[in-house]
């Protein structure tokens, strides 16, 4: 009797329990034991279920407070970070031997790159983000070009190149001076060399040859950089426009730096038994006797007028320059490796175990945000649980609610908010970005269990194509509040079936538990049929059911291809006029159409609709008409070039009817809701849907940082509710219509690029695997990779030519492609 009240007030005991119940329940009453089932006489098996019951009730409706972890796909540890000068750019070496460059200032990770040869040791990332120096266990230097100098989308999508850079002796220390322009190697001989990042010459010969160099460090404008050697030396040098060096100040310490910082007016250094000398040109050293009490592990560079250092124990202190030291407690990573800090000095990055960096505040010591880069992709969280993230790694970053793994994606609707990193980290502009998402409390501070969702299906293992699938749904709260029953959201193959398809068969009220179910009947996809529910529960988390396959008889009509393209350049205000929306477009539903012709009975059908006649109710009754002229097995592509606006918690694009921007009235009036969108698309009986929006909006109306964010959290929920596939990007032609020069939209200039052959004869999107079609996740992956490396290329050509603005747009979210793909991946060709 004692081990079964223990196991009673087991939580894990008690999910199984629940989950059983629901299994072996018969549909007529709630947990009503099976026949099978009864060990005992029904009197002592009722009881026994009802004290269950209570039981599970008990239990399922406390608080549990989640504990992140990594699913699958998590790497062991960072092993070396560092921040470029500006805080923009910050690049990792992880235990996979693999590098990660994260553009704070857009809050993702922009590149991944698969070092070949002996893994690397250190990684330095030039002011410009153009580049990484790296160092192996050998000592062996190299420079990794991460983007092209051609602003074409040939360069861009061609890989990053490693140029090993020559050298007599073993690297010891490495950085980038003058912007990026020099590279600037220490080797164990003592000898310091610089390079030239044009053409990869050394400009000087080694410099200071004798004791080793055990030190590096470059001051943030780039023109002056010191050196370290074992023997106690510490030099400062001065760069020219020639990248040549001239000695500015040396002096000898009575112990030998392990690290050194360096800004415009003093070189810091911190030695083995923890002390740190400070050093200014034409004076002596002075020393601020045992900062930390230990040896040090690592060391960022100056931060204001502070250093972030980790002593051997890897602990974490704040060091003021007055030799003042702040032990920060309750770090939220063990076993730190590696510590960065911001330029102003308020952020520390403490990098760790399992592929991941936590942003802390500098002087509270309090976690802010955390990125995550894993086999899959990437992801950020903050101390709130907001998230953001690739749907991959999303998948892969959980909750385990003691037992019960709940993957971020399952919280989107409470907290999922795009551009995370960048809000918490960058802070390189004077923009004031504002959290779109506050949640009540943290995942950590407690929640209450989803649903439990089970999905009966009434069919053989094989039926006839069109024949009805009977199929219920069965929902059991887990905790928290009842409240009333949220219909269910049934997906048939990646898309969800229209609402009215479900009849609530009821709800009931058990032992305390409360119960809804649904009936429905769908007609049967020729092929297989994958079936799964969701049903959202407290603070709109999802449960969800397993996934249920019916395969069908295949055959009757060929699949057709449809596509309805929607471009506007003059609208019925003028302030709202653009440059692009036509031709795009036009060339997209082109290209759709030739790639899409095929053979036999197969039909491609294009409908366009041009300034005027892409009015609101063309757009509507176009969706319409797919209703009824669609079946199962058709492909459906929607593509909206125009203005795109987010009014009220709701995203709208506005058709041609719109007059300006900023009369939020008739924007909700006129435009076409992403709810609008959601319900015409789900009413296709067609599967396979995708929708393509390259919106933009003028930046004298919005902040385009938040209004980009907006838009993807937006698209985002509807690809989630509906298992349509979106691809959106929003626009920033009105700001540089110097991006005239590529005849389309950054966005959909790519798309069609990614839809052209390349010289092996393939398509240039049909990379993820290479196997002869273009998938929605290629395409969708293609655009989100390389938009913002054309916009980076693009944006430096247009400065270098003295044609920019003062616009940069490579800083600016709006470059950045939304992609949410919720539905069943299938080929686009």
């Amino acid at each position: 009797m004692t081990q079964a009240h223990s196991a009673l007030h087991s939580r894990r005991a008690m999910r199984w329990a629940l989950a059983t119940a629901l299994t072996v329940g018969a549909w007529s009453g709630v947990f009503a034991p099976s026949d099978a089932l009864a060990f005992g006489p029904p009197s002592m098996m009722r009881q026994h279920t009802r004290n269950l019951t209570r039981a599970i009730s008990f239990q399922a409706r406390e608080a549990i407070k989640p504990k992140l972890y990594i699913k699958s796909g998590a790497l062991k540890q960072v092993r070396h970070l560092d921040l470029s000068a500006d805080g923009r750019n910050l690049v990792m070496t992880l235990s996979d031997d693999s590098l990660r460059i994260w553009d704070l200032s857009q809050g993702r990770e922009v590149v991944r790159y698969a070092v070949d040869g002996a893994p690397p040791q250190a990684a330095r990332v030039s002011q410009d983000g153009r580049d990484v120096l790296l160092r192996n266990a050998d000592g062996e230097a190299s420079l990794l070009r991460l983007w092209p100098e051609q602003a074409n989308m040939a360069a861009v999508t061609a890989a990053p190149q490693a140029h090993a850079l020559a050298q007599r002796w073993r690297v010891t220390a490495m950085g980038f001076g003058r912007g990026g322009a020099a590279l600037i190697l220490a080797d164990q001989s003592g000898g310091v060399s610089v390079w030239s990042r044009d053409g990869l010459k050394r400009v000087t010969q080694d410099a200071g040859e004798g004791a080793a160099a055990v030190a590096l460090a470059v001051a943030p404008d780039g023109q002056r950089f010191a050196v370290a050697r074992d023997d106690g030396s510490v030099e400062i040098w001065s760069l020219d426009g020639g990248l040549n060096i001239q000695s500015v100040a040396q002096w000898t310490l009575s112990e030998a730096p392990k690290f050194l910082a360096l800004d415009e007016t003093q070189a810091v250094a911190l030695t083995e038994s923890g002390h740190m000398a400070l050093m200014r040109p034409g004076g002596e050293a002075k020393w601020r006797y045992q900062v930390i009490p230990s040896a040090p592990a690592a060391m960022s560079a100056l931060g204001g007028e502070a250093l972030a250092v980790l002593d051997s124990e890897r602990v974490l202190y704040r060091v003021s320059l007055d030799g003042g030291a702040q032990k920060i407690d309750k770090t939220p990573i063990e076993r730190a490796t590696g510590v960065a800090m911001s330029p102003n000095g308020g952020r520390i990055l403490l990098a760790g175990g399992k592929g991941h960096v936590a942003a802390l505040d500098a002087l509270t010591g309090e976690r802010l945000v955390s990125i995550h880069s894993t086999k899959t992709g990437w992801a950020a969280l903050d101390g709130q649980g907001r998230f953001d993230g690739v749907e991959a790694a999303l998948q892969d970053v959980s909750w385990d609610a003691d037992g019960t793994v709940l993957e971020l994606d399952r919280f989107s609707k409470g907290y999922f908010e795009p551009g995370l990193a960048a809000k918490w980290l960058w802070t390189g502009t004077a923009r004031k970005s504002t959290l779109i998402t506050q949640p009540e409390k943290a995942p950590e501070a407690g929640i209450y269990l989803p649903p439990v969702v089970k999905l009966e299906v009434d069919a053989e293992d094989e039926i006839a194509a069109g024949a009805p699938i009977e199929l219920r749904i069965v929902a059991q709260i887990q905790g928290g509040e009842p409240g009333e029953a949220q219909t269910p959201r049934l997906f048939h193959n990646g898309k969800r079936v229209a609402d009215s398809l479900l009849q609530a068969e009821g709800e009931e009220v058990h032992e305390g538990l409360r119960t809804w179910r649904w009936r429905a009947a769908i007609a049967a996809a020729p092929g297989r049929n994958a079936l799964r529910a969701v049903v959202a529960g407290w603070q709109d988390l999802l449960g969800q059911s397993d996934e249920r396959i019916i395969d069908a008889s295949s055959g009757g009509a060929p699949a057709n291809f449809y596509i309805a393209g929607v471009g506007i350049n003059e609208y019925q205000g003028p302030e709202l006029a653009l440059n692009f929306s036509v031709a795009d477009a036009q060339a997209f539903t082109e290209a759709y159409l030739k790639h899409t012709k095929g053979g036999g009975q197969v039909q491609s059908v294009r409908t366009l609709f041009l300034d005027q006649q892409a009015d609101r109710s063309h757009i509507t009754e176009q969706l319409a008409k797919f209703r009824l002229t669609t079946k199962p097995t058709d492909t459906v592509m929607v593509f909206l070039s125009g203005h795109g606006k987010v009014v009220g918690g709701e995203w709208y694009f506005l058709p041609y009817e719109a007059t300006s921007l900023r009369n939020d009235y008739e924007i909700t009036k006129v435009g076409v809701s992403a709810s609008t969108l959601g319900a015409h698309l789900v009413a296709i009986p067609a599967q396979q849907v995708v929708l393509i929006i390259d919106a933009c909006q003028s930046g004298a109306v919005v902040d385009h940082f938040n209004h980009a964010a907006q838009q993807r959290r937006m698209l985002r929920g509807l690809s989630q509710d509906t298992g349509v596939h979106v691809l959106a990007a929003t626009r920033a032609d009105q700001l540089a219509p110097e991006f005239g020069d590529l005849g389309h939209g950054l966005f959909t200039y790519t798309l069609l690029f990614g839809l052209k052959q390349d010289k092996k004869g393939g398509q240039h999107a049909d990379r993820w695997p290479r196997d002869g079609r273009i998938m929605v996740s290629e395409l969708k992956n293609f655009t989100g990779y390389y938009v913002p490396r054309l916009a980076k290329a693009l944006e430096r050509k247009y400065r270098n030519e003295g044609r920019a603005r003062g616009v940069d747009l490579a800083t600016s979210a709006p470059v950045t492609p939304t992609g949410a793909s919720y539905g069943k991946d299938f080929p686009l060709f």
